[in-house]
Order: structure tokens, then C-alpha cells, then sequence
């Protein structure tokens, strides 16, 4: 999926129009940074991707040698390759761990940033019949070394919390107190997202209660104010039942929008309409302004690597946002 992301900042509204032209333009530069300039050889990419998933469970192997815990009574590591031909997507998963310090080196020289949720620091969600019952790459440990990891190469690094997949308000608080005092630690977080659970369809969770607008807009502005001032604050727009109330609840980025592609991860809820999000954000006394997957702050040759500095410093302007 390609999309764009958005921030908004006090102020009048400075986006280019046609929105169409302009995000077809970005689209384009990301994709030749993001894709072509890894792999021209589809079969080579899939193939690579395969690769980081035997990687992963070779690590778990390796690591489950001293300590069996790991393994979770599951000694069965495999590989899962999805094809779907309405979507034309190809999906691949693993039930390995971590990524190592050399894998994040190597994600470095052709990527400018990493994403890697949190979700909770609630080992509890591993019990059978909770979220993460089964998922050994959910395990917190293993995701909290990966960012320490990133933070020791200097890799740029998107996490965050999915809200509601806990059952007690202590989990929550704890998340919350747990995330602040991470990102207190780690300077490769650039942004943190706080994601809304939402019930699916077909799935196991799905008569799960959702979040209440009231405490999730008092957990995005507690978070806020803990949260360092440099590390940017964002929760999915079309995840939200109203966009508008939560723009002045302490975010600063509404995360990549896509007018071409649907939310492949979240189907069932459609992107708002950038036109209609423009103007409520207008409204609120901000405006948007499209940025890259790497912050300004992050772009110069310590945590980009030589190649993706160069491609990155010809399509953003003075102030690291992509030009118009």
C-alpha cells in the first residue's frame, strides 16, 4: 500500500492543490526510494523476504537451545505464504523473533525508517484465549529489543500501543507509563502511534468491546503531555468515529492516507476524505502538511545511511518536508 502520510501545525492551510497531482508526484519518489532502489526483480524481493522470515526463525532455534520458554510448547517454526488474486498482494508471516543488529543495518542502507507496534507490555496477553496467544513475535520483549536495537544503529523507528486488546485498567496504565518511560530512553522513536482497537469481522475478538471516545481522548492528551516533546504523536483517522473531535486532543499526524488503495489492514474502514480533512483541520486552527516516512529532525547522514540521504534530500525542501 502506498500512501501519504500527514501532519498539521498551527496556522493556514499551505497544501498544493490538485491533491491527486501532487500525491502522484510524492508517490512515485517514495516508491523509486522505497522499492526500485532495493530490488528491480520482483521474484528477488519475495525471495528476500522470505529469507528475513528463516532468519527469524533460525534466531528463535538458536535462542529456544537455552531457554525452551521460547518455543511456548509450539516447536513447529514455519513459514506462511499468502496469495490473494483479488487484491493481487502477497503476504508472508513467521513465528520467529526479533530482528537482530545486523538485520536493522541492513534494512538501513535502502529504508529510511522502521515500524514496529508495541502493542502492549502486558505479557498476560500471551495466555491462551488473550490477543496474543500463539504469537511469539508479540512477545515485548523481543519488540523492545528490536527498537534498542535500531536506536544502537541509528534507524529511525515508528511503535506504539493498540488500545483495548488489554482487560484491566492496570494493563492500560501501565502500557501507558511503560511507552513514556521507553521513549524517554530510546531516541530512534520518531513518532508514536496510539491505535484504536477495532472488532473484525471472522475473527476471534470479534464481539470485543471497542474504546469509548471519552477515554481514549484522555489517554491520547495523558500521553501527550508525558510523551517527550520531539517524538510525534498520531492515531489512524479512519479508525476514528469522528476525525474531527480528535484533532485538538494533543496528536500532531494522522498517518499515510491513501486516495488510491484501501487500508489493507483495516478494509472495513475507509480513508477520510483528504478534501472534507483538510478543512475540518483548517477549522481547528491547523493545517496539514505532507511529510516523509522519516522526520526532519532524522534526516542527515547519522541515521540515514549515504544512499537514502541522497534520494531523500532531493525531493524535501529547507525544513525536510517533500517539496510541492
Amino acid at each position: 500500500m502506498v500512501s501519504t502520510p500527514y501532519c498539521f501545525q498551527r496556522g493556514q492551510i499551505t497544501m498544493a492543490r490538485p491533491i491527486t497531482k501532487s500525491f502522484q508526484t510524492e508517490t512515485k519518489q517514495l516508491l523509486q526510494l522505497m522499492i526500485h532502489s532495493l530490488y528491480s526483480n520482483k521474484e528477488i524481493f519475495l525471495r528476500e523476504l522470505v529469507s528475513n522470515s528463516s532468519d527469524a526463525l533460525d534466531k528463535l532455534r538458536f535462542n529456544a537451545i537455552e531457554n525452551s520458554k521460547l518455543l511456548d510448547g509450539d516447536a513447529d517454526l514455519k513459514i506462511d505464504i499468502s496469495l490473494n488474486a483479488k487484491n493481487n498482494t502477497v503476504t508472508i508471516s513467521d513465528n520467529g523473533i526479533g530482528m537482530t543488529e545486523d538485520e536493522i543495518i541492513n534494512y538501513k542502507q535502502y529504508s529510511p525508517s522502521g515500524g514496529l507496534m508495541l502493542e502492549s507490555f502486558s505479557l498476560n496477553l500471551l495466555e491462551k484465549g488473550r490477543a496474543h496467544y500463539g504469537a511469539k513475535t508479540k512477545n515485548i520483549i523481543y519488540r523492545i529489543e528490536t527498537l534498542n536495537n535500531a536506536e544502537k544503529i541509528k534507524y529511525p523507528m515508528t511503535t506504539g500501543l493498540l488500545i483495548g486488546i488489554t482487560e484491566s485498567k492496570d494493563e492500560l496504565i501501565n502500557d501507558i507509563v511503560e511507552l513514556i518511560q521507553l521513549c524517554k530512553k530510546n531516541t530512534a522513536i520518531q513518532e508514536i502511534i496510539l491505535q484504536n482497537f477495532r472488532a473484525k469481522k471472522n475473527t476471534l475478538m470479534r464481539n470485543n468491546a471497542e474504546i469509548i471516545n471519552d477515554l481514549f481522548l484522555r489517554i491520547i492528551a495523558t500521553t501527550r503531555l508525558l510523551l517527550p516533546s520531539q517524538i510525534s504523536l498520531q492515531v489512524p483517522p479512519n479508525l476514528l468515529p469522528d476525525v474531527e473531535m480528535y484533532l485538538t486532543s494533543g496528536i500532531n499526524d494522522l498517518g499515510g492516507i491513501s486516495p488510491k488503495t484501501i487500508d489493507w489492514v483495516n478494509p472495513d474502514h475507509l480513508w477520510p476524505d483528504l478534501n472534507n480533512l483538510e478543512k475540518i483541520t483548517s477549522s481547528s486552527g491547523q493545517f496539514l502538511k505532507k511529510r516523509l516516512p522519516v522526520y526532519p529532525s532524522f534526516i542527515n547522514n547519522e541515521w540515514l545511511s549515504t544512499p537514502v540521504f541522497e534520494k531523500v534530500s532531493n525531493v524535501i525542501d529547507n525544513n525536510g518536508y517533500p517539496k510541492q
